[in-house]
């Protein structure tokens, strides 16, 4: 599980890295984050949760629920990252470490409800 968070946090930090540029912190990290979401999505369903995968029976269309469920559940995440880097940019200001270090504390706070959240709701045990 820590593994696959970590590859989701390095596609989110070089994500964000990139936007910043070009956009607003918090709408630059909301886009990461979805870069995120979607590498958590099929690492975790490889390796995290491999006995609940989805098999190659499966229909597209029930692979698409469940990728559309893990997004819609990892909405909570994005709300809570994109309130905590749009709060801390608008307190403390705007720079390289500090907006990687706001990135950094909501991404902890996302990864503890995104694990009970996943576990319970889109790799159940039916």
């Amino acid at each position: 599980m820590c593994l696959c968070g970590l590859a989701g946090t390095t596609v989110q930090l070089i994500l964000f890295n990139i936007l910043r540029f070009h956009l607003h912190e918090a709408p630059a990290n909301s886009i990461a984050i979805e870069g995120a979401i979607l590498t958590n999505f099929f690492m975790h369903n490889t390796i995290s949760f491999r006995d609940f995968k989805f098999s190659r029976e499966h229909k597209l269309r029930t692979w698409l629920y469940k990728l559309g469920k893990f997004n819609f559940f990892s909405l909570f995440s994005l709300l809570l990252q994109t309130i905590v880097m749009f709060v801390g940019i608008t307190l403390f200001g705007s720079s390289f470490w500090k907006a990687n270090i706001l990135l950094i504390i909501g991404v902890g706070l996302g990864t503890i409800s995104n694990y009970f959240t996943y576990k319970h709701f889109v790799w159940k045990v039916a």
